[in-house]
């Protein structure tokens, strides 16, 4: 079964290149309940993979974390989706992980705990590292250019405005494919 991959920060909500270190901090894109209702639609499984080097630094609450998750998978489930996994790195890029993207560690434990075929899923991100790991995986690669979409990187299968642009397209990419809503 194929699933659809989400990078959190500059794709779900609004990134801040400081972090986003709180509830109250964390703040959606005008795309984005509109994207999950789409993306609900699909009857895919949806898997949040995220870094969040803050943790790590001491600058990102472990409790506040959790709570912006609580309060994603919950507006998500309002809007039509809902949140199979969220995947987190919690680790500084120095300490050269095996799931810091672009590792594919947080995929791989996703896929394996859901059943999920990556070779053909989707991976919506907006950050060189989300494509450059979406590609060695075989994924569709989108990226958005919200958050961090204009900096140089590897080239995506798509380049899109939003995460609500993303979401039409794998839409349009599953109905042209005249896949069924949950196999290859």
């Amino acid at each position: 079964m194929r699933a659809i991959f989400l990078d959190r920060d500059g794709v779900i909500n609004v990134y801040r290149s400081d972090h986003v270190r709180s509830l109250a901090e964390f703040s959606y894109y005008d795309s984005t309940p509109g994207a999950f209702a789409i993306l609900g639609a699909l009857r895919l499984p949806i898997v949040v993979v995220t870094n969040q080097s803050g943790i790590a630094r001491g600058i990102v609450p472990e409790t506040e974390l959790a709570a912006m998750h609580e309060r994603l998978q919950a507006d998500a489930r309002a809007w039509g989706g809902s949140i199979a996994a969220v995947e987190i790195c919690p680790h500084d890029p120095a300490a050269r992980c095996a799931c810091r993207k672009p590792a594919t560690l947080l995929f791989e434990r996703a896929a394996s705990a859901l059943a999920i075929d990556l070779a053909g899923s989707f991976l919506v991100g907006d950050a060189p590292s989300d494509i450059e790991a979406g590609r060695r995986l075989g994924m569709v690669t989108l990226r958005v250019q919200t958050g961090r979409g204009a900096e140089p990187g590897p080239e995506p299968d798509h380049s899109v405005a939003d995460l609500l642009a993303a979401a039409r397209a794998i839409r349009a990419m599953l109905a042209k494919s005249g896949a069924n809503d949950r196999g290859p």
